[in-house]
């Protein structure tokens, strides 16, 4: 494959199956003056704000689609990204898509057009309110060129690449939605992939439930995921998948003595053809469990739910983790969230529980938090608890909880690659002070193709 030039992660390149080269590309740079008022005196001010067009022809006949790709680029105004040329960034670290036209140069009988061309107008992007323009005092070119090595890193990190059971299918299809939610615990992460198969290629790989497909977006990446359906919707394929095997859905009846929690995580894991890890988690040792015939990632929720822990399923790897000590990690990095952003907060903390009273039997099991609410639970359970030790711990965790979703919210901004559920940001907000600080990732919607991140989050329990 060769790659002429670059724009966000749409690519002009030339593969085996597809043609598609730029005719004609314009740039236009102009320098921008001030006049003093009062002395006359003309100075340079940098320069304003840059202007590209790139124009190219498709057609059937070299594996793309007119109206097809005419439809995907419109799908992209509003996007900004970094312009490549010759492996080189050309301009402004971000251009805006602002203009896509569509001229038909050859139409059969029926209509179907055999040939088009494409323009595509780029402009120079504000960020923030202020415009990226050089000033006349620390003048440089626009025009920048990074070494070799940040290059090939940079175009890496650029493009979507979709693996179908280990092969790149990226140039056989034409993403027009590509979604992963991840989620911190209690839920399978998701895919979601709409795409066209003008080709009809899908028909001839024979997906089935078995298949596994990965999706990477640069450093953020959604795994090994099983397929769950591959299914035609409104003129498009629509893929789902998930992090968590359909065997998932089988039942298991066992009972232990003597058994370490590790001792059946690991169990489940293996049952599943999947890898396992644990993070700060105690190994506690049960007299006795039972799993009472219901899915084995349903159980292990429970066994998570008594003991303050939580797992996840990525890249066909079971993870297992305190809860409590992953909400006070250090946070990966500031976000910031303006009055301008999509967002919401709900603070149902005065709704929460103080103490907990557990019971079963003739054991009683009890908790009380530090959060100072005089609210209490009170909850019976038919898990098998072997002493007093064991009820109240059972209790904390059932305490945590019923209250760890009380205070959340949630914000949409640009694609944050660097983030995944389970990660704690450092939140700071123009609007709403009082919920500065660290937020729990415990859901992460990545839209790919949008190019934003809906950060769904929450406190930490106290």
């Amino acid at each position: 494959m060769t790659i002429q030039a670059q724009w966000s992660d749409r690519q002009f390149k030339i593969t085996s199956t597809q043609l598609k080269m730029l005719d004609s590309f314009g740039a236009s740079y102009k320098i921008k003056k001030k006049t003093d008022g009062t002395t006359n005196k003309t100075t340079l001010d940098g320069h304003e704000l840059q202007t590209f067009s790139l124009s190219y022809t498709v057609s059937p006949q070299v594996g793309v689609n007119p109206l097809n790709e005419y439809i995907t680029m419109r799908s992209y105004l509003g996007k900004v990204g970094p312009l490549l040329v010759e492996n080189t960034l050309f301009g402004p670290d971000y251009l805006m898509l602002e203009r896509v036209a569509l001229s038909a140069n050859l139409i059969s009988p029926k209509g179907t057009i055999l040939s088009g061309t494409i323009t595509l107008d780029l402009k120079e992007y504000e960020v923030e309110g202020t415009k990226v323009t050089a000033k006349a005092s620390k003048y440089k070119s626009p025009i920048k060129k990074p070494k070799k090595e940040a290059i090939k890193s940079g175009i890496a990190d650029i493009g979507l690449k979709i693996l179908y059971n280990g092969k790149d299918i990226t140039d056989d299809i034409s993403v027009s939605s590509c979604i992963h939610d991840m989620f911190a615990c209690s839920q399978a992460d998701t895919l979601l992939i709409k795409f066209n198969d003008s080709k009809r290629l899908w028909d001839n790989w024979k997906p089935s439930k078995e298949d596994v497909i990965s999706v990477s977006y640069g450093i953020a990446k959604t795994g090994a995921m099983f397929i769950n359906s591959v299914v035609p919707e409104n003129g498009l394929m629509t893929l789902r998948a998930s992090s968590i095997p359909p065997t998932a859905l089988d039942k298991t009846d066992k009972s232990w003595e003597n058994v370490h929690l590790l001792q059946i995580a690991k169990e489940i894991a293996d049952r599943h053809g999947l890898k396992f890890e644990d993070y700060d988690v105690t190994d506690m040792i049960y007299n006795y469990v039972r799993q009472p015939n219901i899915p084995d990632f349903e159980f292990l929720q429970q066994r998570c739910n008594l003991e303050g822990l939580a797992f996840v399923v990525y890249d066909k790897k079971l993870v297992l983790y305190d809860e409590a000590k992953l909400e006070t990690a250090k946070p990966v990095k500031e976000v910031k969230v303006t009055a301008d952003n999509d967002f919401s907060f709900t603070d149902s903390s005065q709704k929460g529980f103080g103490k907990i009273v557990l019971t079963n039997g003739g054991l009683t099991g009890n908790y009380t938090s530090k959060s100072g609410l005089t609210n209490v639970l009170n909850q019976t359970i038919s898990t098998a608890i072997s002493g007093q030790a064991e009820a109240d711990r059972f209790a904390e965790g059932l305490l945590r909880q019923a209250n760890k979703n009380l205070t959340k919210g949630v914000f949409k901004l640009p694609l944050m690659r660097e983030f995944s559920a389970g990660s704690v940001m450092k939140i700071a907000t123009t609007g709403a002070k009082t919920w500065d600080g660290n937020g729990f990732v415990s859901h992460l919607r990545q839209d790919y193709i949008n190019k934003t991140s809906k950060v769904f989050f929450r406190k930490a329990v106290s």
